[in-house]
C-alpha cells in the first residue's frame, strides 16, 4: 500500500490551494482529482469552460499565497487587465465602471451621485477591516477557541447590521444594480449580505482582470506547484474513504482494491459528496453539513456571432440589466464575457442565476436570455452562426445567414451535460461571510471547499485552501529526517 503525509481528494480550487501549500511545505502530496476537461469545441471554435474575471489578486489574501508558492510574477505575466474594469447595461444608461466611475455616474445617474459616495464611505472602513483579519492570520471561519478569541476581538468593529449597509444603496435605483450585480455573479451564495457586498463590490470597483482558460488554468497552475514541489497528481478513479476506528487512515482507488494509506484526507469537494465517499455511521456534522442544499445555480449559455456584429464600446466584462426594479435573477440579469472566437468570429458566455434547473426551467431560462439578448443588440440574431449550453442535452443551434461550418453535423460540445455550478444559502453566517466549518466531526478528515468562505468568492476559496492547509499541518505534524541516522555509504 502506498503511503502518503495527506491525501486532497476532489476538484475544488480550495483543495488545489491546499495541496500546493502543503507540498512546498514539505509534507508528502497525493491530488485524487478529475482528469482534465475535454476542450468543449464545435468546428474548430472553442468555447471557454468556466471564464473567470479576477478582482482584488494585489490583495492580502492573493499575495499571501501567490508569494509562498512562488506564483506572483507566473500569474501576472498571464493576466490581461480589463478596460474598463467591467460594464454596466441599463435600459437607458450604459456605464463603464473604472477609474472615472464618478464621473461616468454624474454624467449618467446625476441623483445617485450621493448614494455612490454614502457607500464608498461605508465599504472601505469594513474592507479595512477585513484586510486587518486577514493579514493577522486569523483563521476563518474560526475553529479553536483561540481563533474564536481573537477573532471576536477584532470583528467587534464590523457592523452588524448588515441591511443597514446595504441600505445605502436604495432597492430598485440603476446604482444598486451598478454596484450589486458583480457580487451576486462573485459570491458562491444566494442573495449575499452586505459585508460581501462591501468586499466584492470594492474589489470589483478597483479594477478587474482577464486570464484565458479562467479557473482551470488556476487550477492547472497550482497543481503545477504540487508537482514541482515532489507531490503528484493522479486521476484515479475515487471508490470512498478508508477507516479505522472511525478515523479516515486512507483512500480507496481504482477499479480494483488499492488502497492509498495517509495520515489526512481533505476533502476538495462539497459535504455531500464526502458523505457519499464516507464508509461509517456520519458524525453529526458532517450529517448536518451535507444537508445543506443548493439554493440557486449559474447557467451558461455560449453564442458565436461575427466580430462585426458586436459594438465597438462593449467591454470584455459586462452586466446587462433589463429591469433594475425586478430581482436579479433569470433573464433579467446576466453576465456577459466576451472572449476571441475562431477566425473573425467572437463568443459571447452569459451566465445567469438560475432558481430551476428542470429541463423544463432551464428551457425557459434559455428562451429568456435570448430574449435579453436581443432587446440589448436588436440585429444580433440576424448573424448569430451557434447557440449552445453545456447544461444541455440539446445540440447546437446554428443560424444566421453564415452559421458556423460544420456545426450542423457535429455532436454537442463536450458530450455529456455538466451540472450547473451550485450557489449555496446559510442562515446567519459568522461575520456575514462564513459557511461551513473545516472540521465535520471526523477524525483525519478536513473541508476544503467553496462552502466554507461562500460570500467572498474567489477569495474565499483562495482563503479557505490557506486555512485548510494550516489546520492539516497542526493535526499532522511533518516528522523531520534525522540525518545522523542515514548511512555514510548511501
Amino acid at each position: 500500500m502506498t503511503y502518503y503525509d495527506i491525501v486532497v481528494v476532489g476538484d475544488e480550487l480550495a483543495g488545489a490551494v491546499a495541496a500546493a501549500l502543503l507540498a512546498r511545505r514539505g509534507y508528502r502530496v497525493l491530488v485524487l482529482c478529475s482528469p482534465p476537461a475535454e476542450s468543449e469545441t464545435l468546428a474548430g471554435h472553442r468555447f471557454p469552460r468556466a471564464p473567470l474575471a479576477l478582482a482584488g489578486w494585489e490583495g492580502h489574501t492573493f499575495k499571501r499565497l501567490l508569494t509562498e508558492l512562488n506564483l506572483l510574477q507566473p500569474l501576472r505575466r498571464r493576466l490581461v487587465a480589463h478596460h474598463p474594469g467591467y460594464q454596466v447595461i441599463l435600459p437607458e444608461h450604459r456605464i463603464d465602471v473604472g477609474e472615472d466611475l464618478e464621473r461616468e455616474v454624474a454624467r449618467e445617474l446625476p441623483e445617485d451621485v450621493g448614494h455612490l459616495e454614502a457607500w464608498i464611505a461605508a465599504a472601505q472602513p469594513v474592507n479595512a477591516m477585513l484586510d486587518t483579519v486577514l493579514m493577522n492570520e486569523v483563521l476563518l471561519p474560526p475553529e479553536s477557541f483561540w481563533d474564536r478569541r481573537d477573532l471576536k476581538r477584532i470583528a467587534t468593529q464590523l457592523p452588524r447590521d448588515e441591511a443597514g449597509l446595504l441600505a445605502t444603496l436604495p432597492p430598485g435605483r440603476p446604482i444598486r444594480s451598478l454596484l450589486s450585480l458583480p457580487v451576486g455573479f462573485a459570491a458562491h451564495v444566494k442573495d449575499p449580505g452586505g459585508i460581501a457586498h462591501a468586499r466584492l463590490g470594492e474589489q470589483y470597483r478597483t479594477g478587474t482582470w482577464g486570464i484565458e482558460g479562467g479557473r482551470e488554468a488556476l487550477r492547472a497552475l497550482l497543481y503545477e506547484r504540487v508537482q514541482s514541489a515532489a507531490g503528484e497528481v493522479r486521476h484515479d478513479l475515487v471508490r470512498g474513504l478508508v477507516t479505522k476506528r472511525g478515523r479516515v487512515v486512507g483512500v480507496g482507488v481504482g477499479d480494483k482494491s488499492q488502497t492509498v494509506g495517509c495520515e489526512l484526507v481533505v476533502g476538495a469537494a462539497s459535504a455531500a459528496e464526502l458523505l457519499a465517499l464516507y464508509p461509517d455511521e456520519p458524525s453529526h456534522k458532517l450529517r448536518q453539513a451535507a444537508a445543506h442544499a443548493p439554493a440557486a445555480w449559474r447557467y451558461q449559455l455560449h453564442f458565436v456571432a461575427p466580430v462585426s456584429a458586436l459594438p465597438d464600446p462593449l467591454a470584455s466584462l459586462a452586466y446587462i440589466v433589463r429591469d433594475p426594479a425586478a430581482p436579479l435573477y433569470g433573464g433579467n440579469a446576466l453576465m456577459l464575457h466576451v472572449s476571441e472566437g475562431h477566425g473573425q468570429t467572437v463568443t459571447l458566455t452569459v451566465e445567469a442565476l438560475a432558481n430551476d434547473v428542470s429541463p423544463a426551467g432551464l428551457a425557459a431560462l434559455r428562451a429568456s436570455i435570448q430574449g435579453t439578448m436581443t432587446w440589448l443588440f436588436p440585429f444580433l440574431d440576424r448573424h448569430l452562426m451557434a447557440v449552445w449550453s453545456p447544461h444541455e442535452a440539446r445540440p447546437p443551434e446554428t443560424q444566421g445567414p453564415e452559421p458556423l461550418p460544420g456545426a450542423s453535423d457535429a455532436p454537442s460540445p463536450g458530450g455529456t451535460p455538466r451540472a450547473p455550478e451550485p450557489l449555496w444559502s446559510f442562515e446567519a453566517p459568522e461575520l456575514g461571510i462564513c459557511g461551513l466549518p473545516y472540521t465535520l466531526g471526523v477524525k483525519g478528515l478536513v473541508l476544503a471547499s467553496r462552502q466554507i468562505l461562500p460570500s467572498l468568492g474567489l477569495e474565499g476559496e483562495l482563503a479557505a485552501g490557506w486555512g485548510a492547509a494550516r489546520i492539516a499541518g497542526m493535526r499532522h505534524k511533518r516528522r523531520d529526517i534525522d540525518k545522523g541516522i542515514i548511512p555514510a555509504d548511501l
